[in-house]
C-alpha cells in the first residue's frame, strides 16, 4: 500500500495520509494550480489529483499504454499545467522501450514522445526558463490578478506591488540579500492571503515566481 507523507520543513513533523488508491508510485506538484498529481499503476493508468491529507484521488485523464509499463519519474511545467512522466515498457525480455508522456493536468489530454528515449530516465525536474520570470513580470502578474479578480483587494495588490518595487530596486543595486528579504516578506504576505483575498492557484504561482527571483539574483 502507498501513502503520502507530508513533511513540515520547519519542524520536521511528518504526517502520513490514508492509503492512496490505485498504487500511485510517483507524485509531483503544480505550483500554479496548487495541486498534487500522481500516476496510478494500470489498469487503467491514470493521472490523478491527490488530496495530501485524505489521499482521495480524482481522475484527470487516462493514459493509453501497455499493461507492463512502469513509471519512474515525473515533473510539472506550472506555466502550461503540463505533467511530464517517464514511461518504461518491456515488449520482450531483452527490450526496454522508454518514452516521455506529456499530460495536461487540467484537461487530461496526453501525448507520447515521438521516439523512445535512449536510456532509462530515473528522475526529472522542470526548470522555469530564466527569461520568463523577471521583476517586471511578477509585478505584471499581480496587476493581472487584480484585474481578473484573483486578487480581490486593490489595497493588498498595491501593498504587494510596493514590496516588489522595493525588491526590484535592491536587486538593481546588486543587493541580493536585501532583495531576497523583501521577496520573502512578499511570499509571507501572499501565503497569509492564499484562499482569502488571493485565489489559491494565483498565490502558488506568485510564491513560485518570487522564489525563483530569490534564487536567481544577478
Amino acid at each position: 500500500s502507498d501513502q503520502i507523507l507530508t513533511v513540515d520543513t520547519a519542524t520536521g513533523a511528518i504526517t502520513p495520509s490514508a492509503t492512496v488508491p490505485g498504487s500511485v508510485r510517483i507524485i509531483s506538484y503544480d505550483t500554479a494550480s496548487g495541486g498534487v498529481f500522481g500516476l496510478t499503476d494500470c489498469c487503467p493508468r491514470q493521472l490523478v489529483k491527490l488530496d495530501p491529507s485524505t489521499a482521495a484521488a480524482t481522475p484527470i485523464g487516462t493514459i493509453d499504454t501497455p499493461a507492463d509499463t512502469m513509471t519512474f519519474a515525473m515533473a510539472v511545467d506550472p506555466a502550461t499545467h503540463t505533467v511530464f512522466a517517464d514511461l518504461q515498457s518491456f515488449p520482450s525480455f531483452n527490450t526496454i522501450v522508454d518514452q516521455i508522456v506529456s499530460i495536461n493536468d487540467v484537461s487530461g489530454s496526453f501525448t507520447l514522445s515521438a521516439a523512445p528515449a535512449t536510456d532509462t530516465v530515473w528522475s526529472m525536474y522542470f526548470e522555469v526558463p530564466v527569461s520568463s520570470i523577471t521583476p517586471d513580470s511578477i509585478k505584471a502578474d499581480v496587476r493581472s490578478a487584480l484585474a481578473s479578480g484573483a486578487i480581490s483587494s486593490a489595497g493588498l495588490a498595491n501593498s504587494l506591488l510596493a514590496e516588489l518595487s522595493q525588491a526590484q530596486a535592491a536587486r538593481a543595486r546588486g543587493q541580493c540579500g536585501t532583495a531576497g528579504n523583501l521577496y520573502r516578506a512578499f511570499i509571507n504576505d501572499v501565503n497569509a492571503q492564499s484562499g482569502k483575498a488571493i485565489a489559491t492557484a494565483t498565490a502558488g504561482r506568485l510564491v513560485s515566481e518570487a522564489q525563483f527571483l530569490i534564487a536567481n539574483c544577478p
